[in-house]
């Protein structure tokens, strides 16, 4: 007579036996096992002797198999997670940027800089930043290495009265290391960048072309000048700024 097992289904499989990566899974004495998925459902395929399940009244047995524990998941191939989620990598990182420059002006005893945002994402800024009679519209970049490579600049940026671009160079846990620079001084537009070369999209269209973005230009690396910490890119900002007043 075949013998009974009891068992539950762990979380990750299906009243069938089969596991999300499609793994017949069948209960044997001691645990879970997995066989290879057979080619075909009918019986003659899964014969005595082969490495296919045979089933039975009350039970299932293998012929051939390899353990997979219950209790541990099968293994997870893991990603990188930068190149992945590189738009919530760069909220993370303009969120940290936000409450660390305004602590910097707190400490100075300024509190009247706004911070704006747009509802969606067509005109070329990420955030704008507002003090007095500057008004910046800024959008943020950021990046693992050293430096920034030549970087696509939407050419709707260029129209905004103080828009600038601010590289942030971050570790791989989101901590910021550098700042790097492309803009004018307040007031000013960004330098010229309608000569720049056209950049081509990241991803490939049907036939598996990367089309141009004709409303962005590349600029190249070059031109972004390096800033030392968040003092050195609030002048950039707003311009020269008092001593902290809560120092000490």
């Amino acid at each position: 007579m075949p013998q009974s097992y009891s068992y539950a289904y762990p979380s990750g499989y299906d009243r069938s036996g089969r596991h999300r990566c499609h793994c017949p899974i069948f209960p044997v004495p001691g645990g879970l096992r997995a066989s290879a998925p057979y080619p075909s459902s009918s019986a003659s395929d899964r014969s005595e002797g082969s490495p296919f399940p045979i089933p039975h009244e009350r039970g299932i047995r293998l012929a051939t198999t390899y353990d997979v524990s219950p209790l541990t998941p099968l293994p997870i191939v893991e990603r990188d997670a930068h190149p992945h989620h590189s738009t919530l990598r760069e909220r993370i990182v303009e969120h940290v940027f936000v409450g660390e420059a305004l602590r910097h002006l707190w400490r100075k005893d300024l509190t009247d800089v706004e911070v704006l945002r747009p509802e969606f994402d067509a005109h070329g800024y990420d955030l704008a930043m507002v003090r007095g009679d500057v008004f910046r519209h800024i959008q943020f970049k950021t990046g693992t290495t050293r430096k920034p490579g030549d970087i696509s600049v939407p050419l709707a940026l260029a129209s905004k009265p103080s828009g600038c671009v601010l590289w942030i160079g971050i570790t791989r846990d989101l901590e910021i290391k550098s700042f790097y620079w492309f803009g004018g001084d307040p007031g000013e537009q960004l330098p010229p960048i309608k000569d720049y070369p056209t950049p081509l999209r990241a991803t490939g269209n049907k036939s598996g072309k990367k089309p141009p973005r004709q409303n962005h230009r590349l600029v190249p690396k070059g031109k972004f000048v390096p800033l030392l910490g968040y003092e050195a890119v609030l002048e950039k900002l707003f311009g020269p700024l008092p001593k902290d007043a809560r120092a000490g």
